[in-house]
């Protein structure tokens, strides 16, 4: 998860109990930067720096996904 969704994740419990089954993982800049690190960090949330690797896949031909 990375950007504005992650305020808009916090607001919805179904989706957050879905995401935590699949393991996901919160980008940790967007969430220190909205000060939510500590809510997703209480939920049981990994936090990691995903810009790298995010630009890695991309670099790889994978193309994100942007809705």
């Amino acid at each position: 998860m990375f950007g504005a969704s992650q305020e808009i994740i916090l607001k919805n419990d179904e989706l957050l109990n879905t995401l935590k089954k699949l393991q996901a993982v919160a980008c940790k800049f967007v969430a220190k930067e909205k000060s939510i690190d500590k809510l997703y960090k209480e939920k049981g949330f990994n936090l990691e720096y995903i810009g790298e690797p995010l630009s890695n896949l991309i670099n790889e031909g994978y193309i994100p996904m942007v809705f």
